[in-house]
């Protein structure tokens, strides 16, 4: 096995084989939910198993304090503008949007180059890896991605084609269901504790759950999430939540959601489509096979094992269809 330390990421290698990279995986600054728990864990346990190369980022990803190595480089200008906006946090739309798009701000000239350093060094790295690249991230136990355990991701097909992708996800979900319908209810229960931190979160900093009074970036997770609210919740708890909208009745729709005959599942790009992460991939397309994993808090953290197999079985699949040479497992 080969370690090499880079300013913002260390590289884990261990032979031929698979690229698994958790850009997400540094420190979390400022807030708990700033880095993806857990990603480099199924990462790691994939990358044991397979061998290859571990990529895994040690820097946060917030926008004054870090690298967001999954969004596109800004302008230095740009950096430097949007460093006063950030310092001030107005104009949260417009925040929002450049978080979305852009993979930091910066104070001075220098911190900006020192930042670009460090983002090409981290790209130049994966691109010179293997033939398959899995980006490895956290999805949250959010009502809003349900019934999603974990998403799956091929770049619109063009990082891997997607009717091969569904095909393979198909088998994963028939081949896994006794598990699935095994962890759903404390599945399901990491949700609802995850919708109840969040809205004691916005009732703090907003001191109100009128949609009206919160500010965008929470205002359009609450609107995703009753959007599955009112697809799964009794007509009767959704009603009344409507006609009467406040946190309690909030977390009553999300209990009723929950309460559907419905198990958890592998998905297709059903939450995530990668688009904010499509500009240092765009030069990889065709020539390497290219997907990403949305893996939810809870099975990232108590079934980190059954969430690497899936990864794992789906690489190997991929592999197969497109009559590729095999990776072998190896003993850890």
């Amino acid at each position: 096995m080969e370690i090499d330390f880079h300013k913002g990421f260390i590289v884990y290698k261990k032979g031929p084989g698979p690229v698994f990279v958790a850009p997400h995986s540094g420190p979390s600054l400022e807030v708990p939910t700033a880095r993806d728990d857990n990603s480099e864990t199924v990462a790691s346990l994939c990358w044991l198993r397979m061998g290859g190369s571990l990529v895994v980022s040690t820097m946060p990803r917030k926008m004054m304090l870090g690298v967001d190595f999954n969004r596109d480089p800004p302008r230095e200008r740009l950096a430097l503008e949007y460093w006063k906006k950030f310092e001030g946090e107005e104009e949260w739309g417009k925040l929002m949007n450049y978080r979305k798009k852009y993979s930091w701000v910066a104070y001075s000239k220098k911190d900006h180059s020192e930042r670009m350093k460090i983002y090409r060094d981290f790209w130049k790295t994966i691109r010179g890896f293997g033939d398959t690249i899995v980006f490895i991230h956290r999805m949250f136990n959010r009502i809003k991605n349900f019934p999603s355990m974990m998403d799956i991701i091929t770049y619109g097909g063009y990082g891997v084609n997607k009717d091969i992708m569904r095909r393979i996800i198909s088998e994963i979900n028939r081949d896994y269901a006794g598990f699935f319908k095994k962890i759903a209810k404390n599945y399901k229960s990491a949700i609802l504790m995850e919708e109840k931190r969040a809205v004691e979160r916005i009732l703090k900093i907003f001191k109100s759950f009128d949609i009206n009074d919160i500010k965008i970036e929470y205002r359009e997770n609450i609107k995703k999430d009753l959007e599955i609210i009112m697809e799964y919740a009794s007509a009767k708890v959704f009603k009344r939540m409507y006609k009467k909208p406040g946190s309690r009745n909030f977390i009553s729709a999300v209990s009723s959601a929950l309460s559907a005959d419905v198990n958890p599942l592998v998905t297709l790009e059903h939450i995530f489509k990668g688009e904010p992460a499509w500009g240092r991939k765009k030069g990889l397309f065709g020539k390497k096979n290219m997907m990403e994993a949305e893996i939810s808090t809870f099975l990232g953290y108590w079934y980190p094992g059954e969430a690497a197999g899936i990864i794992i079985k789906i690489i190997n699949n991929v592999r197969t269809i497109r009559k590729l040479p095999m990776y072998t497992e190896l003993e850890w």
